[in-house]
């Protein structure tokens, strides 16, 4: 990564004791605000660096921010060191409550979910657009806003790890179902990747999983929905066995529909894949909580008003499909509603406004064993398939279509009956997807883009992916709006 260990100490020293006796000040907690932390075990093969070890025991040391995997080290002119729930940073030219933060979380993973309304019940907790749960706000507090950084996130219910989170800027909130205890996700081990990965051996890391990179072409519907609809990613974007590509979800699965559908995204219908019971049609019981939605004749299923408005709110029966059955008990004093794409659960047992919420069916998709569970190291496809982008034109006008060319090659040989996948990114940061022609018998494609709207030297970044069973890589260009005088 680029890292060299710490050689010059004098300064450092110094610094670190100044940084000690100002660090109440700095996070805005006088000295007896907070119990004495234990002093962090020799539970890993680093010591904590000699200009965190303040920091790391005030805010909890080893019990909270779990041992540290890595050693202290040098970064662009900062002092790094990693611990299971972040990225510690040292900056000597911060400002002076700012010397010490973490790193973001949004630097390697995306996680930010659209803002929700202030909610009008003035006993919640909402900052930067979204509400912080009464179970997470003690520990916000304590830690501060500066140094956890802004919610990215609602509350989203991780059902494979049992645990209800929460993603800030800089540090993630965890907690087990059924427990009080709040804990901080594993942003640290995020963040280090490969590069800790040995270091952790053997160590009891808490908070951590799989992480999953959102897919390009799908970040537009889960930014649209949010992670609390969509759930997290479980798997890699990959060709499903009947020639889709699509992504695994906690709740649902993401597919490429067409570039009729919205963004040319859909879902796939689990439901069916899954073989849902259905329930027996019937009459609408005129009850006014319950919306009824005809199936065949005056015959149907009714839904609760609370889902309709929570599929009011994420694409409504667009997205979930038809309903496929009544609302029924299900497990844990809970209730249930399928869909054709998706379920919806009533779960009484959490926080107000989090109640409603999809069921895990997309985690059962994935543990059914019903995608690749081994693909081909992208670098590996790579180095076998290339793919040559260009656009026929450098720059063009907003009245003009440019039209985007590629070329894929196989062992350096034409490589014919490839469908390359364009996306655009729009002016206004949305994005357009469409799948380009196949690929002809020289490996050429091309597609012609509608005019774009847009004022003069505007940039318009693209990218084209090849998506194959293999594995599925992407070549990023750009070009320029220009509008002469």
């Amino acid at each position: 990564m680029g890292y060299r260990k710490m050689g010059t100490k004098s300064l450092f020293t110094k610094l670190g004791a100044l940084a000690a006796l100002l660090l109440p000040l700095m996070l805005g907690i006088a000295c007896n605000d907070l119990a004495p932390a234990p002093t962090p075990t020799q539970n890993s093969i680093f010591l904590v660096g000699t200009i965190f070890r303040e920091f790391y025991l005030r805010l909890g040391g080893e019990e909270l921010l779990g041992p540290p995997i890595s050693t202290e080290m040098s970064e662009d002119g900062k002092i790094v060191q990693y611990v299971p729930a972040g990225k510690m940073i040292y900056d000597p030219k911060a400002p002076f409550t700012r010397l010490f933060q973490f790193a973001p979380i949004e630097s390697v993973y995306s996680v930010r979910q659209p803002e929700v309304p202030p909610p009008s019940d003035p006993r919640l907790h909402y900052r930067c657009g979204h509400i912080i749960p009464s179970e997470f706000w003690e520990l916000f507090t304590r830690l501060g806003e500066e140094l956890v950084g802004c919610p990215l996130s609602e509350l989203i219910y991780n059902e494979d790890q049992n645990r209800y989170e929460q993603y800030f800027e800089n540090l993630g909130f965890y907690m087990v179902k059924g427990t009080t205890q709040v804990r901080l996700l594993a942003y640290g081990v995020a963040l280090c990747g490969d590069a800790c990965a040995e270091q952790m051996h053997g160590l009891d890391i808490q908070g951590g999983a799989d992480i999953y990179q959102i897919a390009p072409v799908f970040q537009s519907f889960v930014q649209r929905y949010g992670l609390d609809f969509t759930g997290l990613p479980k798997s890699e974007a990959y060709m499903s066995q009947d020639g889709r590509w699509e992504q695994i979800y906690g709740n649902l699965v993401l597919v490429i529909v067409s570039a009729d559908a919205p963004d040319g995204v859909g879902l796939r219908p689990l439901s069916m894949d899954l073989r849902v019971k259905s329930s027996p049609l019937k009459n609408y019981s005129g009850d006014p909580d319950y919306f009824f939605y005809p199936v065949q004749g005056d015959l149907g299923y009714e839904i609760h008003v609370g889902f309709l408005d929570y599929l009011d709110r994420h694409g409504g029966f667009l997205v979930s499909g038809q309903p496929i059955g009544n609302l029924e008990p299900y497990k844990d004093q809970m209730y249930r509603q399928c869909f054709l794409n998706l379920c919806l659960v009533y779960d009484p047992n959490v926080p107000e406004g989090q109640r409603v919420r999809p069921d895990g069916l997309g985690l059962q998709y994935r543990q059914e064993n019903r995608f690749p569970q081994e693909h081909e190291p992208q670098v590996v496809m790579e180095h076998r398939v290339t793919m040559q982008v260009w656009e026929a034109q450098g720059s063009v006008t907003s009245n003009q279509g440019q039209e985007i060319q590629v070329l894929v090659l196989e062992d350096s040989q034409p490589k014919a009956g490839i469908v390359p996948l364009l996306v655009i990114t729009m002016p206004d940061g949305s994005q357009f997807l469409h799948p380009m022609p196949v690929t002809d018998a020289n490996g050429k494609s091309a597609f012609i883009l509608m005019p774009i709207q847009a004022p003069s030297s505007t940039v318009i970044p693209y990218q084209v992916c090849i998506i194959r069973a293999g594995g599925n890589f992407c070549v990023g260009e750009s070009f320029v709006i220009w509008n002469n005088p």
